[in-house]
């Protein structure tokens, strides 16, 4: 454990939000109102849920008054649950933000997370898996060293030893004829600690949204301040976005992130959360807590929360340049009709100006486009075949059935065709979508109608990978696009 200087330790306790909760008066009622509304900690609510189910619970306790809070006798049960609302806010204990429509939301902060994690870990267990424990300690502590050592020869003879081990544990294997498994001892254990730490990683996750947010108010309080310039603005912006990037917790991030979007990630996960189920079903052993089950979908959600921040970070360092560009363009035009008026007043004036220019030599004209001048005569020409009437219908000409075949791409049937997949899939990439369509029917104008109702879902951009799409495959024409993941 590292040291704590005295200070720090002050600063701790009297402004950090978890343990602001902790020394509520009303902590009980707190913690037990978002422990049940928040089973999931990285989902987010509409106000209005929060505020209708936070007063159905202040009603069921029948709280009157609260001083710390400002909760007044008189006040309808309605009033106290939007005034907790609001401090619950203030404090840090939950942070606001609107979606696309306008309408707000709320989330646990980090620091929540983490005094709700903490709280459950002190629940009495009925294993403590100390076997478990160690074992996961001593593995770490063997694949730290095996990664700090840069010997090549040393990393031979590990590998070659972990070769001699698997090749001994497959010729027992072939003797015996049956396989060790983990007891209802060991797998307990293991499997909580596993719910535990994708619980701390989503609030791990948590914490990088809650960095990109401190910039932005940075850049918010810096873009207000006069004595600043844009220059001054942006240069903090991209030094603080660099720096967060380099740092150890932004590079496990987005490592992580990349890891987390790969397509043959989710399969696999999937594969491996299915036998789990499998075969503790069939040991017998019934699972309390569930969490693990959905991790994958509630780390997505958690980094698209950041991913988020991010662009709310950049679209504010757009609005600046935007901002400063059309200042600009109004000095330019206020400029330009001084000189106009300038221009005018001076060409009232009964003198003529100073202000000549003289031309040396003859000027050079040049007319390109004019008939040239000549003296021969133009040559008649006689025209002695006479245009051939068509006697086809122009129903039976091929441009005329390519225009007539074209149909308007209807976009609500494109909508209804992402819902439906997404429904049932949770997550799928628009080739994904296209493909369990059939394809395309329409040419280019259904794959551009599929872009245009994108704005409809939650979606990602993967640049680093690229999906070919068919769009006629009698000509077998296709078009290269980054892969669009569409999540629910």
């Amino acid at each position: 454990m590292r040291t704590f200087e005295l200070e720090e330790i002050k600063l701790i306790l009297e402004h950090a939000p978890s343990v602001k909760i902790l020394k509520s008066r009303n902590r009980e009622l707190i913690l037990l109102f978002l422990i049940s509304t928040f089973p999931d900690t990285s989902k987010s609510h509409p106000y209005d849920f929060l505020h209708s189910k936070l007063t159905d619970h202040l009603e069921s306790i029948q709280l009157e008054e609260d001083d710390e809070s400002d909760l007044q006798f008189a006040d309808s049960y309605e009033m106290k649950a939007n005034k907790l609302l609001k401090r619950w806010t203030r404090m840090g204990f939950l942070t606001s933000f609107r979606n696309e429509n306008g309408s707000d939301y709320y989330q646990l902060t980090s620091h929540t997370t983490k005094t709700l994690i903490w709280l459950e870990s002190l629940k009495k267990k009925e294993f403590v898996g100390t076997e478990s424990k160690f074992k996961e300690v001593f593995n770490q502590l063997k694949e730290l060293v095996e990664w700090t050592n840069d010997d090549v020869e040393k990393r031979i003879e590990i590998l070659e030893d972990r070769k001699r081990e698997i090749e001994k544990e497959i010729d027992d294997l072939k003797i015996r004829g049956t396989v060790d498994t983990y007891q209802e001892y060991e797998i307990i254990p293991r499997f909580q600690n596993i719910n535990d730490t994708a619980k701390e990683l989503l609030s791990d996750f948590k914490e990088v949204e809650l960095n990109f947010k401190e910039i932005s108010k940075e850049i918010y309080l810096k873009h207000t301040n006069t004595e600043l310039s844009k220059k001054d603005v942006l240069s903090f912006t991209f030094d603080a976005i660099d720096k967060l990037k380099k740092s150890h917790q932004g590079k496990s991030f987005y490592a992580f992130w990349q890891f987390l979007i790969d397509r043959g990630l989710k399969t696999e996960w999937n594969k491996l959360i299915e036998e789990l189920l499998v075969n503790l079903q069939e040991k017998g052993i019934e699972i309390d807590d569930d969490f693990l089950l959905g991790i994958k979908n509630n780390l997505f959600e958690t980094g698209l929360q950041v991913y988020r921040s991010n662009d709310k970070m950049a679209e504010k360092v757009s609005n600046i340049i935007r901002e400063s560009d059309s200042i600009n363009k109004e000095s330019l035009k206020k400029l330009l009709a001084e000189i106009k008026n300038l221009l005018i007043q001076s060409s009232k004036l009964p003198k003529v100006p100073d202000i000549s220019i003289l031309l040396e030599g003859e000027p050079e004209i040049e007319l390109n486009f004019d008939k040239r001048l000549t003296l021969e005569k133009k040559k008649s020409r006689n025209y002695d075949q006479r245009p051939k009437i068509n006697t086809k219908n122009i129903e039976q000409s091929n441009q005329f059935k390519k225009i007539a075949s074209k149909r308007p791409v209807n976009k609500k049937i494109l909508n209804d065709n992402i819902v439906r997949v997404i429904k049932e899939k949770g997550q799928a990439s628009l080739a994904e979508i296209i493909q369990e369509q059939g394809g395309i029917n329409q040419g280019l104008p259904e794959v551009f109608g599929y872009f245009s109702v994108l704005k409809n879902f939650k979606h990602t951009f993967n640049d680093k990978k690229e999906t070919q799409i068919i769009f006629d495959e009698a000509e077998n024409k296709t078009i290269k696009i980054p892969e669009i993941i569409i999540t629910k």
